[in-house]
């Protein structure tokens, strides 16, 4: 166990992906919970996660992105990316080096994270 349990905010609109990606981190006993991308910013707030995952594959995912960058009270946690189009990240963020870590993978992340 743990001495302090880690939090891991995964954010998507799709309940499938998130299931997917809940499996590797309980499994190490972290608390694990997903939001859907209108609720994250309030989420982000409330919750305090340790880890964020975001999925900006999701419709609203480049927005939420964008959103997290432009708060001065969320910037200081910037996400873990996941996404299939890199270069959406460059084009939303500029030089995103230290504004983000991107995840990506031509084949679709369900095969991904079970592989």
């Amino acid at each position: 166990m743990h001495p302090k349990s880690i939090t891991v905010l995964f954010i998507t609109s799709d309940s499938v992906l998130a299931a997917i990606y809940r499996l590797k981190p309980e499994f190490e006993e972290y608390s694990f919970n997903w939001t859907e991308p209108r609720y994250a910013l309030d989420v982000i707030r409330s919750a305090l996660p340790d880890l964020i995952y975001l999925d900006l594959d999701s419709i609203e995912g480049p927005e939420v992105l964008q959103r997290i960058k432009a708060s001065v009270d969320l910037r200081s946690r910037p996400p873990i990316v996941i996404t299939r189009r890199p270069e959406q990240v460059n084009s939303i963020i500029p030089g995103r080096s230290d504004s983000a870590h991107v995840i990506s993978s031509a084949r679709p992340l369900g095969s991904v994270v079970s592989a």
